[in-house]
């Protein structure tokens, strides 16, 4: 059997037309532009790492203002306290006055329902007798700050009569 043998002349051609097309590879824009489009791939990662870095710095401010307004709202908590505390001491000081310039005998004034709690009594005497009972329910009917419990009936009584601006009647 005959082996076929290569047609040279065919060969010859083909070689050619590849030559040809391999010859207008530098005619194709990205090659000729190669640098450029290098370039402008650079300065996109540069500005994409420039993003990064301004949106990290902007969480970490974020943060920041977070922590902040956190301790803003804390302070304005302890702002409105106080506030509330001056206006119960402010809404008692015509009473307190008064009832400072009372004798012992007189009756004493104070407002039912401070603060919302109605008191049970609308006329009361505070002597040594006043029980520490009494005088915890009164703290409690003005709206004051509660004291201990272990503390004695006269820290009690003190602090009521300190309160209202009126003697321990003995």
């Amino acid at each position: 059997m005959a082996v076929r043998q290569p047609n040279f002349a065919n060969a010859a051609q083909y070689l050619h037309a590849v030559a040809n097309e391999v010859n207008l590879i530098p005619n194709i824009p990205a090659i000729q532009q190669g640098n450029q489009v290098l370039g402008v791939l650079q300065q996109i990662q540069a500005n994409i790492q420039q993003i990064k870095a301004d949106v990290q710095q902007i969480r970490t401010n974020l943060q920041q203002a977070g922590g902040d307004i956190q301790q803003v709202e804390v302070r304005l908590q302890a702002v409105e306290g106080q506030l509330q505390t001056l206006n119960n001491h402010h809404d008692l000081l015509p009473l307190r006055l008064f009832n400072s310039s009372l004798s012992e005998l007189a009756e004493i004034r104070y407002l039912p329902g401070l603060n919302g709690v109605p008191c049970a009594r609308n006329r009361f005497e505070l002597n040594s007798y006043t029980t520490k009972a009494n005088c915890e329910a009164l703290i409690q009917n003005l709206g004051l700050q509660p004291v201990p419990p272990e503390n004695s009936a006269e820290v009690f009584r003190k602090r009521t009569a300190d309160h209202l601006g009126v003697p321990i009647v003995v």
